[in-house]
């Protein structure tokens, strides 16, 4: 039932995903011009177009927005759930590496608390610090340190 009404759904979604049919750079348009006979249905590159390819995520946003996930609950939790799983679990296997590493090398001489903080350093190399910040927290943390790490 949903697959059959699925198509029509998508294509009744108030914004298109391109709103401007793609040309190559050296295009230019022209209002002047007799050529110009495109019809609104061939500029028409939306959802309505039916070599859309449906995604997972439409499907998600068409069962929120309509407010279908009561009608189909099953359908929602399958798709959401198939919208949350990572394609791979790359990311998942080289964290526990990391974990192994990290325990491996200094298992016998850390703590709980700093062998976390060591594994969220390096498993989070994305994030950016900034190091005058880090200098200036841990300089403040005890007198000793401040007069060593602070300008007077």
């Amino acid at each position: 039932m949903f697959s059959h009404s699925l198509r029509d759904l998508v294509s009744g979604l108030e914004t298109p995903l391109l709103l401007h049919k793609p040309d190559g750079p050296d295009d230019t348009y022209d209002t002047d011009s007799s050529d110009n006979t495109n019809t609104d249905d061939e500029n028409n590159t939306g959802l309505a177009n039916p070599e859309t390819k449906i995604t997972i995520n439409t499907i998600l946003h068409v069962l929120s927005n309509y407010n279908l996930m009561s009608a189909f609950p099953n359908l929602y939790l399958a798709y959401k759930a198939l919208g949350t799983i990572p394609a791979t679990s790359a990311s998942a296997e080289r964290t526990f590496s990391k974990v192994k590493l990290i325990k491996t090398r200094l298992r016998s001489s850390i703590y709980q608390n700093r062998l976390e903080s060591l594994m969220l350093i390096s498993c989070e190399k994305d994030i950016q610090i900034n190091y005058n910040e880090v200098i200036d927290t841990f300089g403040l943390s005890s007198q000793v340190l401040k007069d060593a790490l602070m300008f007077k």
